[in-house]
């Protein structure tokens, strides 16, 4: 979560006991109606009980470039593009939404750390493959993705960026997937979250 950095607050906590003290004066952005940073963002404030003013925008260019010109307030932005504009000083890190640490940014807390215990939030990638694929293809292709996840510099350059590589099975993931609809969807249905 980055702010720009004429907000009087220095920390998450101070940015929420101001948003809830200044009702309707700030705002957040985000890449997109129901992307992930907006449904990430929606579940935050709704634990926080805190209301900003959702801004919606074409892409995460077009959001950190309305935050840096101070056109709103914050942003769940993707670690790596908000990471430069940090390491300047041209944005504010209040904290990292995943369940530890930065390794860029070791003094930047978790969102939970920030009193919002079990908090999480991570973009995560993987692989799909159409229905049907026999299961000898699908091992075969695990194995050498976690083959190459697991090199010592690819690890190193993922983690340069923020990324934490977790090289798992096609069962875990499924199962990751099951858990991350059921989250994500509740939070459309709590936050009220219409693309229409």
């Amino acid at each position: 979560m980055v702010a720009h950095p004429s907000i009087a607050a220095k920390s998450f906590q101070d940015f929420i006991a101001l948003a809830r003290s200044q009702p309707g004066t700030f705002t957040f952005g985000s890449a997109g109606v129901g992307t992930g940073t907006h449904l990430a963002m929606e579940l935050l404030l709704m634990s926080q009980k805190a209301k900003l003013l959702h801004v919606s925008y074409k892409g995460t260019g077009p959001t950190l470039t309305a935050l840096l010109g101070n056109e709103i307030s914050v942003y769940l932005s993707t670690f790596a593009s908000a990471l430069p504009h940090v390491k300047n000083g041209r944005l504010r890190a209040f904290g990292v939404t995943t369940a530890k640490r930065a390794k860029p940014l070791p003094d930047v807390p978790t969102i939970a750390e920030s009193g919002v215990p079990g908090y999480e939030y991570g973009t995560w990638y993987g692989l799909v493959a159409p229905a049907g694929v026999p299961r000898a293809i699908i091992s075969k292709l695990n194995k050498a993705v976690v083959a190459v996840l697991k090199i010592p510099e690819v690890q190193r350059l993922y983690e340069s960026q923020g990324l934490d590589p977790i090289p798992s099975t096609s069962a875990h993931y499924a199962a990751h997937l099951r858990s991350e609809t059921e989250k994500w969807t509740k939070v459309v249905r709590d936050a009220k979250i219409s693309v229409e």
